[in-house]
């Protein structure tokens, strides 16, 4: 892997650990290598993008919210 792709892996990791630690989600795994795991062009995929846009609209907004009361 490339310095690159390293610094952008170190900083999806961190990404995750937030959304862990500070929003309490749950982890699912890496869904790339899931043989049932919707892509992005079908019916399934565009279902579950539209709902995790709006769990993140919904996480940003919290957080968003946290940070103007601080």
């Amino acid at each position: 892997m490339n310095t690159v792709g390293q610094r952008e892996r170190l900083t999806q990791q961190q990404v995750l650990r937030f959304f862990q630690d500070e929003l309490n989600y749950r982890y699912l795994g890496d869904w790339k290598v899931r043989a049932y795991a919707a892509g992005p062009g079908t019916t399934a995929g565009r279902r579950a993008m539209a709902g995790l846009r709006g769990t993140i609209s919904r996480a940003l907004h919290q957080a968003r919210a946290e940070l103007i009361d601080d």
